[in-house]
C-alpha cells in the first residue's frame, strides 16, 4: 500500500510540476524558451512550475503573434505588453498578479478575458474589434485607455472607486493626471461612472476626453458580447475553451496531448492505457490494482499476470519448487519435481465439489493429505483415511497433495 501511494504521489508530483505547458504560437514560445529567467532549467519547453515561479515583466510588442494560449499559467506576472501583434483573442483571467497591461494596436482581437485580473492599475487597449468593456469589478485602476476603439459602444467605468484614477484632484508623484483617455471612439453611447463622482473636477475634458456623455444611471452594464467561433468547431468564442482550435470544444473526444480537449476542467482524463502494480519489482504486474496513464508510471507495468505480487520469486515462468506454493502462477502447486497429477496412487475423491465430508479410495499404502488454497497456504493436513471434514474451509478452489515422501500426486477440490 505504501508503494502504491508514493507511485501516485510521483505521478501527481510529475504531472503537476514536470508538465510541459502547450504554447501554439511557435514566435511567443521562443521568445519565452529563450528567456533564461523564464526557462530556468534551457531545455526546449516550458514547465508549469517555471511559469508560476516568474515574477519578471514580459515584453511582446510587434512580434506578429497570433496567439497568448500559456499566458494563463504565469499568474505572478506584474506587467505584460502585447501591443501591435496579430491577437484575435486574449484570456487573461488566471493572471491574478497583473498590473499593468499594453494591448492596443491588434487590430483582429474581438475578445479579451480580464475577469480574475483584479490587481490592473493600467489598462490600456486601442485598435482593436471589441465593443463592449465592462470594468466595474477593477477597483484598483489608475489608469484606462480605451482610445481609438471605432467597433466601441457601451463602456462601464463604474468600479466604485473612480477616485483612484489619476487626475487633477489624484495627480501621481510625477504630476501625470490623465487617468482616463477616451478619443475617437465614433460609436460609443453613455458612459457609466460612479454615483456622485464629479467629472468635471478632474481635469480630462480637453486632454484626453473629447466628450461629455457621462452618466450615473446609463441603463446599462455592457452585457455579455457573444464573440463569432473563430475555429469553426461550432461553439462560439464565449462557450469554447479554446477558440484557437477545431479539436477543442465541449465533448471532444479526450485524447493524450497535455490539453483538455472537451473543456471539462480536466487534462488527459479517462484516456490512456492500463498499468499495473509491480510491487515486487519482479516485471510482472497485479491484476487488481491498475490505474490508467498516458505515461508510465514509477512502480507500474503493461503485464498483468502476475499470481502473488508481494513476492519476486513468483511469476508467470518462474522455476517451480516443491515447496507448497504455486511459484510459476499456473494454478498448480508444486507441479514438477515428482510431483504428478496422474493417478499413481490409485486414489479417487468424491464428492467433489462438497461442502463439507469429502470421502477417499485408494490402495492402502500409507500417505500424507495436504490441502493447499490457490496462494499455497496449507489449510489441512493429515495421515489418509476414509474420509475429511473439509467443512471449516470457505467456498473455493483448493488443492489436494497425496504424498509417500518420495512421489506426490495432486486432485483439485472445489468447496461449496
Amino acid at each position: 500500500m505504501k508503494k502504491l501511494f508514493l507511485a501516485l504521489l510521483t505521478l501527481f508530483s510529475i504531472n503537476l510540476f514536470g508538465q510541459d505547458i502547450y504554447i501554439p504560437d511557435t514566435i511567443f514560445k521562443n521568445w519565452l524558451v529563450n528567456n533564461e529567467a523564464i526557462n530556468t532549467n534551457g531545455d526546449n519547453e516550458i514547465q508549469i512550475s517555471e511559469a508560476n515561479s516568474f515574477t519578471g515583466n514580459i515584453s511582446i510588442p510587434n512580434l506578429g503573434i497570433t496567439s497568448l494560449v500559456g499566458i494563463e499559467y504565469f499568474t505572478s506576472i506584474p506587467y505584460l505588453t502585447a501591443s501591435s501583434n496579430n491577437l484575435t483573442s486574449v484570456d487573461l483571467s488566471s493572471n491574478i498578479a497583473l498590473e499593468t497591461l499594453y494591448i492596443g494596436g491588434n487590430n483582429q482581437l474581438s475578445y479579451i478575458n480580464i475577469d480574475g485580473a483584479f490587481a490592473l492599475r493600467v489598462f490600456s487597449i486601442g485598435h482593436v474589434q471589441i465593443s463592449e468593456f465592462n470594468l466595474s469589478a477593477h477597483h484598483n485602476l489608475e489608469h484606462i485607455n480605451v482610445s481609438n476603439n471605432e467597433y466601441l459602444t457601451c463602456l462601464n467605468l463604474a468600479n466604485g472607486n473612480m477616485n483612484n484614477l489619476w487626475s487633477d484632484e489624484n495627480p501621481t508623484s510625477n504630476g501625470n493626471t490623465n487617468g482616463l483617455f477616451i478619443w475617437n471612439n465614433p460609436n460609443i453611447g453613455c458612459v457609466q461612472i460612479d454615483s456622485g463622482f464629479n467629472i468635471e473636477n478632474t481635469g480630462w475634458f480637453g486632454s484626453s476626453v473629447n466628450h461629455d456623455n457621462f452618466s450615473d444611471n446609463c441603463n446599462t452594464s455592457c452585457s455579455e458580447t457573444l464573440i463569432p467561433d473563430a475555429d469553426g468547431d461550432g461553439y462560439l468564442f464565449n462557450d469554447d475553451c479554446n477558440d484557437n482550435y477545431y479539436f477543442i470544444y465541449p465533448g471532444a473526444t479526450e485524447v493524450c496531448d497535455g490539453i483538455d480537449n472537451n473543456c471539462d476542467g480536466q487534462v488527459d482524463e479517462g484516456v490512456g492505457d492500463i498499468y499495473y502494480l509491480d510491487a515486487d519489482s519482479d516485471t510482472y504486474g497485479d491484476p487488481t490494482t491498475s490505474i490508467q496513464s498516458c505515461t508510465q508510471p514509477v512502480g507500474y507495468v503493461s503485464d498483468n499476470t502476475d499470481c502473488n505480487d508481494n513476492n519476486s520469486s513468483i511469476y508467470p515462468g518462474a522455476t517451480e519448487i516443491q515447496d507448497g506454493i504455486d511459484n510459476d502462477c499456473d494454478g498448480v502447486v508444486d507441479n514438477n519435481l515428482s510431483v504428478s497429477e496422474e493417478n499413481i496412487f490409485n486414489i479417487s475423491v468424491y464428492p467433489n465439489p462438497t461442502s463439507n465430508m469429502l470421502h477417499i479410495k485408494g490402495n492402502n499404502t500409507e500417505l500424507y493429505v495436504t490441502i493447499y488454497n490457490i496462494f499455497g497456504q496449507q489449510m489441512l493436513r493429515s495421515i489418509i483415511i476414509n474420509t475429511i471434514d473439509v467443512s471449516s474451509l470457505n467456498a473455493g478452489i483448493y488443492f489436494i497433495e497425496f504424498s509417500n515422501g518420495q512421489q506426490t500426486t495432486l486432485r483439485k477440490l472445489i468447496k461449496n
